[in-house]
């Protein structure tokens, strides 16, 4: 809030550009980064034939695409990006830079890690500029409702006319049990879900906006695609943390409010993983009818603890445990399953196994704590409402799904979107948004 005082009357703006702003070179990069992150560069992957990957490998178009973004926005963007990027710069969001640096420097596998190093860079910087492309609310949700829109239309149609690549096949070379699951252009259900998830968000807030027919036609349909994926964490997630937001919405407390948002996500996080380390907490969970296994996961989550203990404070590396000749060998090679899971299904399982607790730590001060407090002190204008609701809505969701998958610092559409909502909330704590 003390920060409004310095800044000048359009913000996050610019001049408005009349019918021809959607031909505007800042809403022509938006969009190319929208879809950059939301169709990937492999969509319709097709899962019946793995390639074999080596564990340093990485793709380097990605990366390209993602620096020549930023740096057209560097371009075209300068005046704001010169006001909104010293807001992000606060101490625990600079300590966990060179905390991943530390991570880097101490990885059992030093070029796999300084690699992922430089695109999760990568990430941020384009999360960072990303929001700060368009020229105004009009432009931002036109631009996002259409790219969204785009995305469905492209799962629906890879259904329809190729299954093969939109829908999980009994051919498939892993978990071929899912055959018959929708997962459009994404590789995999759960991702499907979750994008859905969240495009229902996107179509609350076109109806909010007045884009009352377009809205209710993103948001129906990304639910009925989600019911398809049979995503049972992104259904319940849903109707959970849309009630949660709703709440949050309402509660003008700071302490309530952060009541309302982390303990429910504390408990859920004691009643998953804590029941591999306290019996009582795990007897509750198998009097309530629930698998306290959680599909097996539990025994993912003892191995992981015990990989934990090794390196608490770095971690095994940044991003270079998993899909690693180090996770083989720690579960003594094909003898057991646990090296193929690919990730702990728990995202600060994930971070204190490769960053250490430290890094967990502040990856939990900057994308928990610093969103609430941003949330708490956005501008009451009615443009920073609209968009602070929408981010809101996003980061809870997210949040709640990094006690059941591994979001933090993956290469993935998630991260992006939940690195996007928290830089967001920032961005409405300090910046009036041109209508």
């Amino acid at each position: 809030m003390a920060h409004i005082g310095y800044l000048p009357p359009e913000n996050w703006t610019g001049r408005r550009t009349g019918s021809g702003a959607i031909l505007d070179p800042r809403t022509l990069a938006f969009g190319a980064s929208l879809l950059l992150v939301l169709v990937t560069l492999q969509p319709f992957a097709d899962r019946s034939v793995i390639s074999t990957i080596s564990a340093g490998s990485l793709d380097t178009a990605y990366p390209a695409f993602e620096l020549c973004l930023v740096g057209i926005s560097f371009v075209l963007c300068w005046p704001a990006l010169r006001i909104a990027l010293p807001s992000l710069v606060r101490p625990f969001n600079v300590l966990l830079i060179l905390w991943l640096a530390v991570a880097v420097v101490t990885s059992e596998n030093f070029d796999l890690s300084f690699r992922r190093f430089f695109v999760t860079l990568l990430d941020m910087g384009l999360a960072a500029v990303v929001l700060l492309m368009p020229r105004g609310l009009n432009d931002f949700s036109r631009v996002l409702i259409f790219c969204v829109a785009l995305v469905l239309l492209l799962c629906y149609l890879g259904v329809l006319l190729v299954p093969s690549l939109a829908i999980h096949q009994a051919t498939d070379a892993l978990e071929p049990e899912l055959a018959g699951m929708w997962r459009g252009l994404y590789f995999h259900k759960n991702t499907a879900g979750t994008m859905m998830v969240l495009f229902v968000f996107v179509g609350q807030f076109a109806w909010r906006t007045g884009r009352r027919a377009v809205g209710a036609l993103i948001a129906v349909a990304a639910a009925v695609f989600l019911i398809m994926t049979v995503s049972k964490n992104g259904l319940v997630l849903l109707v959970f943390t849309s009630v949660l937001a709703a709440i949050a919405e309402r509660i003008r407390s700071w302490r309530w409010r952060a009541v309302i948002c982390v303990l429910p996500l504390v408990l859920l996080n004691i009643f998953t993983v804590g029941t591999i380390f306290f019996e009582p907490i795990k007897h509750i969970v198998d009097l309530l009818g629930i698998d306290s296994t959680y599909t097996n996961r539990s025994e993912i989550w003892q191995f992981v603890s015990q990989r934990i203990a090794e390196r608490p404070i770095t971690g095994h590396g940044l991003q270079a445990f998993w899909n690693t000749n180090t996770a083989y060998e720690e579960s003594e090679g094909s003898k057991n399953w646990v090296w193929r899971a690919g990730g702990s299904h728990n995202a600060y399982f994930d971070l204190a196994l490769t960053i250490g607790i430290p890094g967990t730590i502040l990856i939990i001060i900057s994308f928990v704590i610093y969103p609430l407090i941003d949330y708490q002190r956005q501008l009451h204008e009615p443009t920073n409402r609209l968009l602070a609701s929408l981010f809101l809505r996003i980061w809870i969701f997210l949040l709640y799904t990094t006690a059941l998958e591994s979001i933090f610092l993956d290469r993935g559409s998630t991260w992006f979107m939940l690195m996007m909502a928290v830089f967001g909330l920032r961005y409405m704590a300090v910046l009036r948004v041109a209508p």
